[in-house]
């Protein structure tokens, strides 16, 4: 699975080291056990942020099957390692995970984190 959520405007490059929990924020109307055409009718919204996006990815991706799920979760290239770390614990993601940098022109534009039960060992 690739996520690629907006990061949150123009000013994600301002704050210096990129935090995804604080950063992204997905609104939805569908919360669980309620009817959606309800809530766009009473405007409920529920708020999402980086690392709840993560761990309902986890959740559907790297479940406890057989089978070997991927997450790659692109992100700007200040995102702090050791925050987007504590994000992926605390979301329920077992395992390691590596970053990557993309880089275009000699230039270091965004990176992207992959996250896999099975990830090999350097």
């Amino acid at each position: 699975m690739f996520l690629s959520p907006p990061w949150g405007g123009l000013s994600y490059d301002d704050a210096g080291q990129y935090n995804p929990m604080e950063s992204i924020i997905i609104k939805s109307n569908i919360i669980q056990g309620h009817d959606t055409l309800k809530q766009q009718v009473e405007g409920k919204f529920m708020n999402i942020n980086g690392g709840e996006l993560l761990g309902l990815a986890a959740n559907a991706v790297l479940d406890d099957t057989n089978s070997i799920g991927l997450l790659a979760y692109f992100l700007p290239r200040n995102t702090n390692g050791v925050i987007l770390g504590q994000i992926a614990v605390s979301s329920g993601v077992n395992g390691r995970f590596e970053m990557e940098q993309n880089v275009v022109n000699g230039k270091v534009k965004t990176i992207t984190a992959y996250f896999c039960r099975y990830l090999h060992q350097p």
